[in-house]
């Protein structure tokens, strides 16, 4: 699981509608299929809010299954797939 909370804020009043504050959350559950690889479903959804009115705040949901492989100590292979939704305000 995680929480990420992002704050963007731009040093120039000519980019000041880019303005946001975002929360994103995640959640993995997997299993061991060997001792490098392993697979599962994982999910993830945020929320963005922009501090202007001339961007649409919006919210995100995604959820899919997983395959990772350790190649070698220095190297992971993954393939990620899934369905994603946009909500826009």
């Amino acid at each position: 699981t995680g929480y990420s909370w992002n704050l963007f804020l731009s040093n120039n009043d000519e980019f000041s509608e880019l303005d946001r504050t975002s929360h994103q959350v995640f959640l993995r559950v997997g299993q061991v299929l060997a001792e490098r690889t392993r697979w599962g479903v994982e999910g993830s959804g945020s929320d963005t809010t922009y501090d202007e009115g001339e961007r649409n705040d919006f919210q995100s949901v995604s959820v899919g299954p997983f395959l990772e492989w350790q190649v070698t100590e220095a190297i992971n292979v993954g393939l990620r797939g899934g369905w994603s939704w946009t909500l826009f305000d």
